[in-house]
């Protein structure tokens, strides 16, 4: 087949319309006339638009019989000047751009292009604004048959990319992919995309020595080291301080720095009012501060109640496992230790699941003005309780079940709670006659648990974001084959008398895939470095298993990026936003963690010789050294409060200070105030051009006293010196 003169690189955005219900594509049954009149109309009312906003639209009827029409957009060139010099325009009101960079013409790059022409397309319609958008989204109410939109992707940059990327040797691993790789991703696909394969990239280099030291430990046996604690814990503050002048560096070379306050704004945001602003004079959307703080107030009673739903969940879980791997021994064993498991399995991912919905209804309820802070609030939501879920197990096992696990069984069985359990379950009053086992506390399941979390779980989110969708999109297809009408066999072959039918047919491929969504990615790599810097002290090879997981990481999420996910649609930041905030508390809670459980287990030896053990080993003794455990982490943390302080300033001093970005942003400082001493010296010059110098007619209409003949200073001298 010839190649289709619609180029997918011309095409800068595509937007599929529902022709007719599928109902109709799929049986037998025509749709009515007037259905089919009516999306006529509303198909040309939606080109007709496209096309006052200077949008250059097209239009070809879908493939595979599903009644949908593909609209083909590219936006004109001179439109694109026109919202980048407005752009730079506001930019330039808040520092981000340079007076002199207003006037600077470049060429478009390809996530501009795509950046723009969303823009266009979404932003709303004002007939007599000249920014004004098209006002089409998804099932709006203008057009409630616009199913979807999505930029293309690039086939040429795709397989160039995963060329080049495949092509990395092993020694990558410490030195990392090169920054100019990492540029071109910002000019493809937009700088949040860059700014994370950018993080991973930093982070996974970071790895190497922290791994090399976990290895050691584990090799000469040393794991539960006090120094290995102190390493890991100033390694983690050591690497988040690095990130945030790492980060601000990028969006100083990227022209990116304080585009955090022009942030795109939020289209569920609902103003209270309007007003004029006091700085600009400009109206603005008013929903004040008092009213958003009041509604995250109201916030606080369902998230304790998720929290409260989420932990007695996962302890009572927890608490039946340990009961029926390590205490029962009755009939179908291999059958009850499985429970808890299908349990974990449908329990929490409910859960989970219904704190996502409920926390997108409570972040939007919160009212946020911006995409920058809808997103930066909804990422905290989601993922504190995920932290919950991934670390609330060790923390179990840590804390809980090693301190009081022997009182706590022994409790269950002289009540004879364990004796209506196994009967429960296995449907014999008779199940635990004879069947427990003596019970002993181990931290086998600590290693174990810290095994799944780096290096099973890590392989199954690899699996399930690489290798699932692929399998599942052959299983649709295939599932496709074998099904059929006359209807859909005559829309089909309506379908491939088109020209252009190859290129169409990879442009519904592309709508089947994925939105790209970058939380999962930095909850995986922050999840990753929580393991590392509070739990890796029980298994130092935890940093090892990271940093080869990391080097096929940054492959994977590339493949996953260009093969089971839609282009991204480009988007402006600064930094990793709120997820530089988790990183933050991740390392200052390391230390917490890391003594607690290092004075824990070291006085729950039986050689121990911490001074803090009693001689006996009752259950108010534990509940002593588990507050005296607490209570000397918080007053030690407090002490230690100050490192990262120290921390901060060397770097500072080592990689900003007068470096080329620091010596960049002050210039542009300064060009802005000389740029504004320029028009000021401009305006004076003006003026001085109308205005006449005053002479001696002038000062003499001033009056007697400003004659020069009244100019008695030099005659006073002048006497004084006949006088002598």
């Amino acid at each position: 087949m010839s190649l289709s003169p619609l180029d997918p690189v011309q095409a800068d955005f595509v937007i599929k319309f529902e022709g007719f219900p599928k109902i109709f594509a799929d049986g037998t049954k025509r749709a009515p006339p007037e259905l089919l009149d009516q999306r006529v109309r509303e198909l040309e009312r939606l080109m007709a638009r496209l096309r006052d906003v200077g949008l250059v639209s097209v239009s070809r009827a879908g493939p595979r019989a599903r009644g949908q029409v593909l609209v083909f957009v590219r936006i004109e060139q001179a439109v694109l000047q026109k919202m980048r010099q407005v752009e730079r325009s506001r930019d330039f009101l808040h520092g981000v751009v340079t007076a002199e960079e207003l006037s600077v013409d470049e060429p478009f790059k390809p996530a501009e292009r795509v950046r723009y022409t969303h823009k266009r397309i979404t932003a709303p319609y004002r007939a007599a604004s000249e920014g004004k958008g098209a006002g089409i989204t998804a099932r709006c109410v203008e057009f409630p048959h616009v199913m979807d939109m999505m930029p293309l992707h690039d086939l040429s940059f795709n397989q160039a990319w995963m060329k080049t990327w495949s092509r990395v040797p092993l020694a990558s691993i410490v030195y990392g992919i090169e920054q100019s790789e990492i540029d071109k991703l910002r000019d493809h696909f937009g700088v949040h995309i860059a700014m994370y394969f950018a993080f991973l990239n930093a982070y996974s280099k970071s790895l190497v020595p922290m791994a090399v030291t976990g290895f050691i430990f584990w090799l000469s046996g040393q794991a539960n080291h006090h120094m290995y604690a102190c390493l890991v814990v100033l390694w983690a503050i050591v690497f988040v301080e690095f990130w945030r002048i790492r980060e601000r560096m990028l969006a100083v070379r990227w022209g990116m720095t304080g585009v955090s306050s022009v942030s795109e704004r939020n289209s569920h945001f609902t103003p209270r009012t309007k007003s004029l602003s006091p700085i600009t004079g400009m109206e603005e959307e008013v929903f004040e501060n008092w009213r958003r703080d009041v509604r995250h107030m109201l916030c606080i009673p369902v998230t304790i109640l998720f929290l409260v739903l989420l932990v007695s969940t996962m302890a009572a879980i927890f608490l039946f496992q340990v009961v029926v791997d390590e205490v029962y021994d009755g009939p179908a064993k291999s059958f009850v230790t499985l429970i808890p498991t299908i349990l974990f399995s449908t329990c929490i991912p409910l859960i989970q699941s219904a704190w996502r919905m409920t926390a997108q209804m409570m972040t939007n309820f919160e009212n946020h003005a911006t995409v920058h802070r809808f997103q930066s609030s909804l990422t905290s939501k989601i993922f504190g309780m995920q932290s919950v879920v991934t670390y609330g197990i060790l923390a179990l096992t840590a804390y809980i079940y090693m301190p009081f696990g022997e009182y706590l069984i022994t409790q269950l069985h002289v009540h004879g709670y364990l004796d209506r359990l196994f009967a429960f379950v296995t449907r014999d009053p008779n199940a635990s006659k004879g069947r427990i086992q003596p019970f002993h506390v181990s931290s086998a399941g600590l290693h174990d648990q810290l095994f799944a979390l780096s290096v099973t779980q890590q392989l199954m989110n690899t699996f399930t974001e690489v290798v699932l969708p692929i399998l599942l999109r052959h299983v649709e297809k295939f599932l496709n084959k074998i099904r059929g009408s006359s209807r859909r066999k005559e829309l089909e072959a309506f379908a491939q008398t088109n020209r252009d039918q190859a290129f169409l047919e990879r442009v519904q491929n592309e709508f089947d895939l994925d939105v790209y969504d970058e939380f999962t990615d930095y909850a995986e790599m922050a999840t990753q470095l929580g393991v590392i810097s509070l739990w890796s002290v029980l298994w130092p090879l935890a940093p090892v298993m990271s940093v080869v997981n990391n080097f096929f990481e940054l492959r994977s999420d590339a493949f996953k990026l260009v093969v089971n996910m839609r282009r991204p649609i480009p988007r402006r930041v600064e930094s990793i936003g709120s997820w530089m905030s988790v990183l933050s508390h991740l390392a200052h809670l390391s230390f917490f963690t890391n003594y607690t459980m290092l004075f824990i287990l070291d006085a729950l030896k039986p050689d121990s010789e911490n001074p803090h053990k009693s001689p006996c080993g009752g259950i108010f003794v534990r509940m002593v050294l588990w507050l005296k455990a607490f209570f000397l982490a918080l007053v030690y943390n407090y002490a230690f409060s100050f490192v990262p302080i120290i921390v901060r300033y060397v770097l500072e001093r080592i990689m900003w200070q007068n470096s080329a970005e620091d010596v960049s942003i002050r210039r542009r400082l300064h060009q802005n105030r000389v740029a504004l001493i320029k028009r000021f010296e401009e305006y004076d010059q003006m003026k001085q051009a109308h205005t006449s110098v005053p002479t001696l007619d002038a000062a003499s209409q001033l009056g007697s006293f400003w004659h020069p003949s009244s100019d008695t200073g030099v005659s006073y001298i002048a006497s004084a010196a006949k006088a002598s």
